[in-house]
């Protein structure tokens, strides 16, 4: 019996999120839910970037946490950089994940 790896997938990838050709997301199924034909457009996307190293997420997710710094627009504008579009927090890397 031959031990096949499992292919490398990058952070995209691994979360479900597939880039497509026309610069939209959409997700492939996973646990078990059905594969939906909808697109997420960019402007779904939030940036988030923790000393250099950003993360992307949908505002709908933030949105579930509305008590928290990033759940709360309001809250997270000061830190938004329109030159980047992103929220930019100079934190030390190990204290924030």
């Amino acid at each position: 019996m031959v031990l096949m790896s499992p292919p490398i997938l990058d952070l995209d990838e691994a979360n479900g999120n597939l880039l497509v050709d026309d610069n939209t997301r959409t997700t492939s199924p996973q646990r078990g839910t059905p594969q939906s034909d909808e697109r997420v457009s960019s402007s779904d996307l939030v940036t988030i970037n923790v000393s250099g190293l950003r993360f992307q997420t949908f505002e709908k997710t933030l949105a579930r946490f509305p008590n928290t710094l990033l759940g709360c627009k309001s809250k997270r504008e000061r830190f938004y950089v329109q030159d980047l579009n992103e929220y930019f927090f100079d934190r030390h890397r190990s204290t924030s994940g």
